[in-house]
């Protein structure tokens, strides 16, 4: 039987002993905890820290270089519809070169659908025709090629024109052409020093002034 004004009851101090227990044992776990950490043992229920790397990549760009190349072709000097070959490898053109003494005029001409665009003409008249034209023989040279003919616009319909070339005082085979005609004219010059083009037309057509034929030596080159 329990006396007034004592310590309490049994069923008190077992929970108070219980509770003290427990706090105890939670201070000892702490304690083991604690030291398995400093001593690198930590329980199995410990969970490490995670780390999270993020790492940014940046793509390479890929350039692609277009090389662009132009191709000039090779055209036929008298065949078909083109322009005649011009600037080819061991070809010089008269008219990149500085005649002797008088010269003749530069002009772009077509012979049968061919245009040669470095052509010298002479104007075939009393007035103003061109007398002979010189030129030096580059070295190396072998022959002196041109398409010589008659252009179709001539004034007088019946002229009728020679074209010669003298190598070095020696008179090569003339061609005579009329109106509307042409033929390619081939000098041999090997060794040569200097050559001289010369156009002479019909003497009865040459009775004023007016233009009557206009004689053309198409694309003229040393080779």
């Amino acid at each position: 039987m329990a006396h007034p004004g004592g310590h309490g009851s049994h069923p008190a101090r077992t929970g108070w002993l219980n509770a003290g227990a427990t706090l105890v044992a939670g201070v000892i776990g702490a304690v083991a905890t604690l030291l398995a950490a400093r001593s690198g043992n930590l329980p199995s229920v410990v969970a490490l820290p995670t780390t999270t790397i993020t790492v940014t990549q940046t793509a390479l760009s890929t350039t692609t270089e277009t090389v662009t190349r132009t191709v000039t072709p090779t055209i036929g000097s008298n065949t078909g519809t083109g322009v005649a070959a011009t600037g080819n490898s061991g070809r010089t053109y008269l008219v990149d070169l500085q005649p002797v003494d008088s010269s003749l005029e530069q002009r772009v001409v077509d012979f049968s659908d061919v245009t040669y665009p470095n052509s010298l003409i002479n104007l075939m008249s009393g007035c103003s025709q061109t007398g002979p034209v010189d030129y030096l023989v580059p070295g190396g040279a072998t022959q002196l090629v041109a398409e010589v003919g008659v252009t179709r616009d001539s004034l007088e319909p019946d002229s009728r024109v020679t074209f010669q070339v003298t190598v070095d005082g020696q008179r090569a085979e003339p061609i005579t052409a009329q109106v509307a005609q042409h033929a390619t004219l081939r000098v041999v010059v090997s060794s040569k020093s200097r050559v001289r083009l010369e156009t002479s037309i019909d003497k009865n057509r040459r009775t004023n002034c007016n233009t009557e034929a206009v004689a053309v030596w198409g694309d003229p080159y040393f080779s």
